[in-house]
């Protein structure tokens, strides 16, 4: 594989986990808000 394609898809992982991390943030607030 590329180099510059393992990068992309390091980088393409991390925000999917970031978006992940938000989301269950998001659920842990509106838990605690209720």
């Amino acid at each position: 594989m590329d180099t510059t394609q393992s990068i992309e898809l390091a980088s393409f992982v991390i925000s999917l986990f970031e978006k992940q991390l938000y989301s269950i943030d998001g659920l842990v607030i509106n838990l605690i808000i209720r």
